[in-house]
């Protein structure tokens, strides 16, 4: 593992050991928006698309999670996977995000206390 990113490997031992996955968070799916590089603004149009992205992903009842993690992976300890995914060369990874059926149903969002808007003419 390249220098400061030794942590990835717990990763894998907690894997091993727990059966628990940290990247993923068990999500059967996983989606990662790329933008060309050089693009004027690549990396927050991947955040615009991901966010709608989740958006109506729970409007259909589907989980989602920003997935640093994967992103991180992919660009620092293996960027091989980018051919792989599909991803084309001269393209950057803006974000990635897993998703799949929650593992956590909500009977109701938090209440909050309402905002407070000033209206300027």
């Amino acid at each position: 593992l390249p220098p400061g990113l030794e942590f990835f490997g717990d990763f894998a031992r907690v894997w091993r050991e727990r059966g628990q996955d940290v990247i993923f968070r068990g999500a059967p799916h996983f989606i990662v928006a790329s933008a060309p590089v050089g693009a004027l603004v690549g990396a927050p149009d991947c955040l615009i698309a991901l966010s709608y992205f989740e958006l109506f992903a729970h409007s259909l009842g589907v989980g989602t999670v920003w997935d640093g993690m994967a992103k991180w992976a992919i660009n620092d300890i293996l960027p091989q996977m980018k051919g792989r995914l599909g991803i084309p060369d001269d393209h950057a990874i803006g974000y990635a995000m897993a998703f799949g059926w929650p593992a956590v149903k909500y009977q109701r969002g938090v209440k909050r206390a309402p905002h407070k808007v000033i209206l300027v003419k």
